[in-house]
């Protein structure tokens, strides 16, 4: 079974990330806010793609064996589990 990988961004960094990831066989799952970043990830052959990384979507909630973030710290939000984003 291949490791399965969340992935919050993919410009800059995120892209080779998910490139390599990609290439090592990992089952990855891209959030990006942008929608070239959307594109690059599927074209990078991302396993799914999507605007946000939400606990309530059943793609992240059984996702990952692990997680990354390569997004520009003024476009992360995080949000605890039934709470409210910081």
């Amino acid at each position: 079974m291949s490791p399965r990988v969340g992935a919050v961004g993919c410009g800059h960094w995120g892209q080779n990330i998910v490139r390599d990831l990609v290439a090592l066989g990992a089952t990855v799952h891209v959030a990006d806010a942008s929608a070239d970043g959307r594109a690059r990830a599927g074209a990078l052959g991302a396993t799914t793609v999507a605007s946000e990384a939400l606990d309530t979507d059943p793609t992240w909630r059984r996702v990952p064996d692990a997680a990354l973030v390569a997004a520009d710290t003024e476009q992360v939000r995080i949000t605890p589990l039934g709470g409210t984003p910081s």
